[in-house]
């Protein structure tokens, strides 16, 4: 019988202490959130909104996790298995929500590119004197220009000088140096796919990191799922 008390404190310790590690994580997520929709937000005229949407998605998960760890540590706590059940099914829920989230990403990740790329082309086309200075900054932070080539802007309508560039298009960006569209002086490759390689690079770190939290989950769902039914367990033996 000691043995066993003894094997049931060990599972609420290890269930306290999960859960704090899981409000850890809950914090990382709301950080990482903000610094994405941040590093997003420079983007959005030539991705639109959803970047940005994903982030704020980041950003509530983080909350309902940081909420759920002090839910999960009060039941362990105080033995109540109503605050155990409710912990171990909402976290089921998340890990289910996270699993569909990521595998409809996965299916869909073509046509997320192709979105950006219609949404680039459009932004050049139109040429949008409040974006001008998004543009410029996007090209000269990328050594890129247009959307998929320098040609993008030969055919655009809101972009004015025939036969010409922006100049932060220019290898070495002067005043009308654009005007000179060879190869020597300008950008030749699009920036929809620097901006892809970019994003890549921020989405396997957010995959990484969620990758980690789900195995965290699993781990709480378990151990939650022990200290619940030992308090079912207990709770009867008291009733008798």
């Amino acid at each position: 019988m000691l043995d066993k008390i003894e094997k049931i404190g060990c599972i609420k310790f290890l269930l306290i202490f999960f859960n704090s590690v899981f409000w850890a994580s809950g914090i990382a997520l709301i950080v990482m959130g903000a610094v994405s929709r941040s590093s997003y937000a420079q983007f959005e005229s030539f991705t639109g909104g959803g970047l940005s949407q994903c982030a704020v998605v980041i950003i509530v998960v983080g909350v309902a996790i940081t909420a759920i760890s002090f839910l999960g540590c009060f039941g362990a706590w105080t033995d109540n298995r109503y605050l155990l059940g409710l912990f171990t099914a909402v976290l089921i829920i998340i890990l289910i929500i996270e699993m569909a989230a990521g595998i409809v990403l996965y299916v869909f990740r073509s046509k997320v590119e192709g979105k950006i790329k219609n949404q680039a082309k459009k932004v050049i086309i139109e040429y949008n004197p409040n974006l001008i200075a998004i543009i410029d900054d996007i090209q000269d932070k990328f050594h890129c220009c247009g959307a998929e080539n320098y040609t993008d802007w030969l055919e655009s309508s809101g972009w004015k000088r025939n036969n010409s560039v922006p100049d932060s298009c220019c290898r070495v960006e002067k005043e009308d140096c654009g005007y000179n569209i060879t190869a020597g002086n300008i950008y030749h490759k699009g920036c929809v796919g620097s901006i892809k390689t970019f994003l890549q690079k921020k989405l396997v770190w957010i995959a990484a990191v969620c990758v980690g939290l789900g195995l965290v989950e699993i781990t709480g769902a378990v151990l939650g799922c022990l200290v619940l039914r030992e308090a079912i367990i207990k709770n009867g033996y008291e009733q008798k």
